[in-house]
């Protein structure tokens, strides 16, 4: 159900992610938006244009975008992943507040943030509401990731009042809540009290759990993995990591990986490994400003398996 994580120094700034998601009626391709595109949130139907081009994962339903994650022109990255059980929404909309649905808050963003800080500043107008979006059957409960040149942070709505935490080793998955994943990694580990948590990870030589189907076991690979990447690493190396994240596509289940996205946020350079098609696509957001309007790469007739 998704994994994602980062690498930064100085001189790199790279995302990655699964997604896992189910695809219902449409599927995720790779997706252009230009700036002034106009969006409609779902709660209150009000209509908003996009202050900055877009590039990133999508699917377009209802004749809408559905936005996994993605980069704008302004260098700021934010990609949402299922966490289920946890998430705290209010039941209605919300007066004098900025009334999101889960799905509405990737667009939110990109749309209309430059950094993690203008997010920051605006988090508390924020209200995210109980609700479905367009296609979708059921409330989906995410959490999200958001990157830019200052670091990694997330967005857990286990309560009402949202917050922005910064992340000091920049992975996540799936439940239980971030916390929980760091005392069970640092149990996996054997991480003592007088020992620094990195060091410790990046030292690390036991094995490496693997059973993809298993947030736990994703989020303690991928921190291990993440920890030993170099400062020549790149955006091959994290798509490695994911690979052995990926979920397969079982008989009977909607959720596996249909894609894996890495984005060099130093060039907002997006490159997406589409996994049911064994297809890989490099494209540059700054490239294609000059376009006016929508343009998804690879598009294609879609059947549910």
């Amino acid at each position: 159900m998704c994994t994602a994580i980062t690498y930064q120094d100085h001189s790199k700034n790279i995302f990655g992610r699964t997604m896992d998601l189910p695809t219902l009626n449409t599927p995720w391709e790779l997706t252009y938006l230009p700036s002034n595109y106009q969006f409609t949130r779902y709660t209150d139907q009000i209509k908003f244009q996009s202050k900055y081009a877009i590039l990133g994962g999508m699917r377009q339903t209802n004749g809408k975008f559905l936005i996994g994650d993605g980069i704008n022109a302004a260098g700021l990255v934010i990609a949402e992943l299922y966490l289920p059980n946890l998430p705290q929404y209010h039941q209605q909309i919300q007066p004098n507040k900025i009334n999101l649905a889960p799905q509405d808050v990737t667009e939110w963003v990109l749309a209309n943030y430059d950094s993690v800080a203008s997010v920051q500043a605006d988090l508390a107008n924020w209200a995210l509401v109980a609700s479905k979006w367009y296609d979708e059957a059921i409330i989906h409960q995410f959490h999200w990731m958001l990157v830019d040149q200052t670091g990694t942070y997330l967005i857990e709505p286990t309560a009402l009042k949202l917050e922005i935490r910064k992340l000091d080793i920049p992975v996540i998955t799936n439940a239980p809540r971030y916390d929980d994943h760091l005392r069970r990694l640092a149990r996996y580990i054997n991480l003592d009290a007088d020992q620094d948590f990195k060091t410790t990870l990046k030292e690390f030589a036991g094995d490496l759990p693997i059973n993809p189907r298993t947030p736990t076991q994703r989020f303690q690979y991928a921190a291990i993995r993440q920890a030993k990447l170099q400062s020549a690493s790149t955006p091959d190396d994290l798509n490695q990591i994911l690979q052995a994240v990926k979920m397969e596509h079982l008989t009977g289940h909607e959720d596996y990986t249909h894609y894996i996205g890495t984005i060099d946020l130093m060039t907002q350079t997006y490159v997406y490994h589409d996994v049911d098609r064994h297809q890989t696509k490099r494209v540059r957001l700054n490239q294609l400003t000059p376009l006016k309007t929508p343009y998804i790469f690879h598009p294609r007739n879609y059947k549910r398996s």
